[in-house]
């Protein structure tokens, strides 16, 4: 997905430019042919052609041994020639003890070197930011051991999310199970009904510039980013699947799914009854 994607060296203008020239009415009509009742197949094909653009003008993240930079590998390389040539001569301990000290001190001045630049662009980028200080956190999880029926303890992480996921069950309420009638009669009348709601191409593309280029969204979703800075070439689309929706009276059911995260609430952080579940919905 964008996980594996350095968003930040992406050629936006490029991406703009191929979206633009994407026939999606052409693929709304062949979704539809495929019996796409609710508009997800569509979705799903937009999110897939997106995602394919944009991976064909942005790199792949680096990984963990691309970061070491040559000096490192230089000062790893003469260390693994000495250790080769072990001895216990005076000579070779304080060589191996002068390359150990280089290496930490390097290591040191890189991490202080990050840390500078994580704090120098927290508002262009907060999510460097936070993304480094997670990786410093020593807590990884922020659900503790979770108690059993039987009242014992349990740290397995899918048995946490077994019981989890039945405490959030019995609390969910099924809105379609809400008699409409009963419903009805709460609200006040006014006098008018609003029989239709219109809203242009231009409404959906200047929502879409005023998102904030760093927001949260689900995985395998489309980034915020990339919403953004490609406003005049995804706003038909998105215009066309509102359109849909509201003239069907659906929405489609791959943007009903998301993931849950458990949110403490209050009490006793081992009864399951004392999390919420909180999803990233926009």
């Amino acid at each position: 997905g964008y996980r594996q994607l350095d968003l930040h060296s992406a050629d936006f203008t490029s991406i703009d430019a191929e979206l633009a020239g994407t026939d999606w009415d052409q693929m709304l009509t062949e979704c539809e042919e495929l019996g796409d009742n609710d508009g997800s197949l569509f979705v799903e094909a937009m999110r897939d052609k997106v995602f394919k653009v944009v991976k064909s003008h942005c790199r792949l993240k680096k990984n963990r041994c691309d970061f070491v930079d040559k000096e490192l590998k230089h000062l790893t390389s003469r260390r693994r020639k000495l250790v080769k040539r072990k001895n216990d001569s005076e000579k070779w301990k304080s060589q191996m003890d002068c390359i150990i000290n280089m290496i930490k001190g390097h290591l040191i001045s890189r991490e202080k070197k990050i840390e500078r630049k994580a704090v120098d662009v927290i508002k262009e980028n907060p999510k460097f930011f936070y993304s480094h200080v997670k990786k410093k956190s020593k807590v990884k999880s922020s659900v503790a051991p979770l108690e059993r029926e039987d009242g014992s303890l349990t740290v397995d992480p899918l048995e946490k999310a077994g019981l989890l996921q039945r405490q959030f069950s019995s609390v969910f309420s099924d809105p379609s199970a809400i008699d409409p009638s009963v419903a009805a009669g709460n609200v006040a009348d006014l006098g008018e009904t609003l029989t239709s709601l219109e809203f242009s191409q231009k409404c959906i593309q200047t929502e879409l510039e005023d998102l904030k280029q760093f927001s949260g969204s689900p995985p395998d979703c489309i980034p915020s980013c990339v919403l953004k800075k490609c406003s005049s070439s995804l706003s038909y689309t998105i215009w066309r699947l509102w359109n849909r929706s509201f003239a069907d009276g659906s929405v489609p059911s791959c943007l009903k799914q998301q993931f849950i995260t458990p949110l403490f609430k209050k009490g006793t952080k081992s009864k399951p009854e004392n999390y919420r579940p909180v999803s990233i919905t926009s």
